[in-house]
């Protein structure tokens, strides 16, 4: 692994990951999903993003696209880009646990930190998003019955990565004298994300990354006060948490023009916060804000893909954030 993406925080350094949301191919053409994910990620990892991570979803976000928007298997999708890439570390953002069971996740996690020769991470949330469990007939948990699956997973797969068997014995999920073969070949980091109350204690317990979507500076601070306080009483001498919030960039040459592109792109706030809109330096200016209210880490997308943000947030506003790790 590079220091990019080492554990625990190293502060001053703000850490970037390139998020995709779907793999709709510019071209129509079902046939470029791939090659133009590939490209993608290479132009990630040249441009210095420590990340690369895509959607878990069999249904989209209306936010993201109808429920025609192509998304590709995250795990087939990530096994082939690492195949293609050689430094970038790779993860879900996130799996919904309640639709992949521990098992699954931790045998998915490790055949790709082995393809990849150790640049996986996995991502996992509570999940919640009422179209996918009404398109695939299932029963929605409600938020305290997530919260416990998650608790539980992030467990299990735990001892899957590190036991040579598995017995596990929780509420939602049992494994008797489970085997997983080949464990990753190094020490996984785990991210949860979600804001919720019991996702923060499970994420003080278990967590090496949390992330949070669109949270804006002054309730990511909040956020962060409050996991540092579950984190002292749950695990007082472990490393410190890697903060990292999802967040979209829609970046101009000028503010006037980001914000036109920004209302044509029809983004939507999130509890008042757009995201990352405007010129390169005020998107720098944002990320600093971040950066005080506890940032490490910034997963980015892009909305529509626009080439044109992906240029400026690469060529302008990195550089004046990013740092060399000692």
């Amino acid at each position: 692994m590079t220091a990019l993406v080492a554990s625990g925080r190293i502060r001053g350094i703000v850490r970037f990951g390139f998020h995709t949301q779907s793999h709709a191919p510019s071209t129509g053409n079902p046939a470029d999903i791939y090659p133009e994910l590939r490209e993608l990620a290479r132009r990630a990892e040249s441009a210095g993003f420590a990340y690369f991570s895509v959607t878990d979803h069999l249904v989209p976000f209306p936010g993201i696209g109808p429920s025609s928007t192509p998304m590709l298997d995250p795990w087939a999708a990530l096994a082939a880009v690492a195949t293609a890439t050689e430094r970038i570390g790779l993860l879900t953002l996130v799996s919904n646990v309640t639709l992949r069971p521990p098992a699954q996740l931790a045998k998915a996690a490790a055949t790709l930190d082995v393809i990849s020769g150790g640049r996986m991470l996995l991502g996992i949330g509570s999940g919640g998003h009422r179209a996918e469990y009404e398109a695939l007939g299932l029963a929605r948990p409600d938020a305290r019955t997530r919260a416990g699956m998650l608790e539980e997973t992030a467990e299990a797969v735990r001892m899957l990565w590190e036991r040579p068997t598995t017995t596990f014995e929780g509420r939602h999920f049992t494994l008797r004298g489970m085997v997983l073969e080949p464990k990753p070949l190094h020490r996984p980091r785990l991210l949860i994300g979600g804001s919720g109350a019991l996702t923060l204690r499970s994420a003080a317990r278990h967590a090496d990354l949390v992330n949070f979507v669109l949270p804006g500076p002054e309730r990511l601070a909040a956020l962060v006060a409050a996991l540092r306080r579950h984190r002292a009483e749950a695990a007082p001498h472990a490393d410190a948490i890697e903060i990292s919030v999802l967040e979209r960039a829609v970046v101009a040459p000028t503010r006037a023009a980001a914000e036109a592109k920004w209302a044509a792109l029809g983004s939507p706030e999130r509890d008042g916060h757009r995201g990352l809109v405007g010129a390169p330096a005020d998107v720098a200016a944002a990320l600093r804000a971040y950066e005080a209210a506890g940032l490490d880490t910034a997963m980015v997308f892009f909305p529509g893909g626009d080439p044109e943000s992906i240029a400026l947030f690469a060529e302008r506003v990195m550089p004046e954030l990013i740092g060399t790790a000692p």
